[in-house]
């Protein structure tokens, strides 16, 4: 089944999500989402909008929890009606997601819809994962004729599959042409960002490498002006990004995903203990190697969400193709790069031609302002979804319990000729981030207010107060060191899950600093520092 993008009058509503009224009340429409997602992804612009969108487009109470952190009481699960679990949470990873929160999600009765991206990785644990919470529908990448090949026989058959794409577009990109050059003023004819990928993700992940390279090879051998990097250090986010496609007149586009399954993820330490360090230098033959299973799952290239930032910003696409939407044609919505990467002079041909590239930023410009993949139609077809799913809300419920949670269960510890004001300033800041470990209100990732709020209601939950007035001084004390310890858990967790040298470009200054230690530390000095902070 796929969402399908029909045009829909545009819907007003009384009251969306948390009003401008009294701090003191709490306004819901008619229904509670819970989204789950995995703090340490969802750093890039792409993702975070991604997360964005439900709270902004769908008409219900949106809150969201990092389903990373292992949280001694998740009994508010119970609160909703729809919880969406974000591919961010990556649940092919095997140790990423807390064990607790899977398991809580399984007992919950709420509808559960799972968003799910890198399908190819590591596919059963993922499918199994989607198995145990006992998921209603399962939003996927995976093109619907390769459905019964991937999951047939897998995934539970009471399970729904809906087709989407990676992202899609938001509202600032419809206005992000007012700040584009002309053609002839911007910087450099053509520009790139990839990384090497290992060669378990085969020709796609070849070419996101390689493609870039012989691109620059040819630029420098013919003076043309480019701005080309092929390295995790050059990778840009944000701001910065944005700033080098306001200058780029074209932009090469690989394709995205790969058709290598890696259904019980062996495959990568099948390739490293088979070529070692040297894998770079035999890529063709891996890629001969990885030949049956490219052809068994053909064509599972997807478009991603940086095509729509290429037409928004007014740039012409150079595409090698795999799926693309229906829309887009060759030299009409983007110029082609045959996938032999032979045939440079025909697309710098064409990118010189004025006309041309004209016509083809202002075809896609129609596709942005169609809003046809706009983030706000595809949130108005999920709110169908999610209504013809849910027959009843607890809207009334969820009212009193936030309330009670709000009013009375937050304690902070302090004198009882303080305490009002101190309730006073809880309960004028976000309601939100206390109870339901929810992102700050200014960014999707963790800041010092985020783990306070975290960690004062776990110790609320958790902790025996001591009656007398010695016992009472001694805790207030050791607050300090046991918030510490929250963060130092916190941190030991992150660099267990994920790879350092991911870790290495984080923004955090002190997780670039301690990647770059623990790479050139010897194994059993990792092994030994992890058990200490376990």
């Amino acid at each position: 089944m796929k969402i399908d993008n029909k045009d829909t009058e545009e819907r007003s509503y009384p009251f969306y999500g948390q009003s401008a009224a009294d701090s003191n009340d709490y306004i819901y429409d008619d229904l509670n989402v819970l989204v789950i997602y995995g703090d340490n992804s969802s750093f890039t612009k792409t993702v975070e909008e991604h997360l964005h969108s439900f709270k902004q487009y769908l008409p219900f109470n949106v809150y969201y929890a990092n389903g990373i952190l292992d949280y001694n009481n998740i009994s508010w699960l119970d609160d909703f009606d729809v919880i969406i679990i974000h591919y961010s949470l990556g649940l092919y990873h095997q140790n990423y997601a807390s064990e607790n929160v899977l398991r809580d999600l399984r007992k919950s009765k709420a509808v559960k819809f799972v968003f799910a991206q890198d399908e190819y990785d590591n596919t059963n644990e993922l499918i199994r994962k989607i198995n145990y919470i006992e998921a209603d529908t399962y939003f996927t990448c995976v093109p619907e004729e390769l459905h019964e090949k991937v999951f047939g026989g897998r995934l539970n058959s009471n399970i729904e599959l809906i087709n989407n794409l990676t992202g899609y577009v938001p509202n600032y990109q419809k206005y992000a042409r007012l700040k584009t050059k002309k053609l002839g003023q911007r910087k450099f004819s053509v520009t790139y960002r990839g990384r090497p990928l290992h060669p378990k993700y085969g020709l796609y992940g070849y070419l996101k490498w390689n493609a870039g390279k012989c691109l620059k090879e040819y630029c420098q051998k013919n003076s043309i002006t480019f701005d080309i990097e092929v390295s995790e250090e050059a990778r840009l986010y944000w701001d910065t990004w944005h700033n080098l496609l306001l200058e780029s007149r074209g932009m090469l586009a690989t394709p995205s995903g790969s058709n290598v399954f890696d259904f019980d993820g062996t495959l990568r330490e099948q390739i490293d203990q088979r070529y070692g360090d040297s894998k770079f230098d035999h890529y063709p033959n891996i890629l001969n190697e990885l030949k049956p299973i490219e052809e068994e799952f053909f064509d599972m290239g997807q478009i991603s969400p940086k095509m729509f930032e290429m037409m928004a910003f007014g740039v012409v696409p150079l595409v090698v193709p795999a799926q693309l939407i229906p829309e887009m044609k060759s030299d009409e919505n983007y110029i082609e790069v045959s996938p032999e990467l032979d045939n440079f002079e025909e697309v710098f041909n064409k990118l010189d031609d004025d006309d041309l590239c004209h016509d083809i930023l202002q075809r896609n410009y129609h596709i942005i302002d169609s809003e046809k993949y706009s983030y706000r139609m595809f949130m108005v077809n999920l709110e169908r979804l999610i209504r013809s799913k849910v027959s009843a809300s607890k809207g009334i419920e969820f009212l009193t319990t936030a309330y009670a949670k709000k009013k009375v269960k937050i304690n902070w510890e302090v004198n009882d000729s303080k305490r009002q004001m101190e309730q006073s300033i809880v309960g004028s800041r976000n309601f939100e981030s206390i109870n339901y470990s929810i992102m700050p209100r200014d960014s999707f990732t963790s800041s010092p207010q985020y783990h306070w709020d975290i960690w004062s209601y776990q110790e609320y939950l958790t902790l025996n107060r001591p009656k007398t007035l010695l016992g009472r001084v001694f805790f207030v004390l050791g607050k300090p060191l046991r918030f510490l310890g929250h963060l130092i858990n916190n941190e030991a967790h992150i660099f267990k899950n994920n790879n350092l040298r991911d870790l290495t470009g984080d923004r955090r200054f002190h997780r670039r600093i301690l990647a770059r230690f623990f790479l050139i530390i010897p194994r059993s000095a990792k092994v030994i520092l992890y058990r200490f902070f376990d």
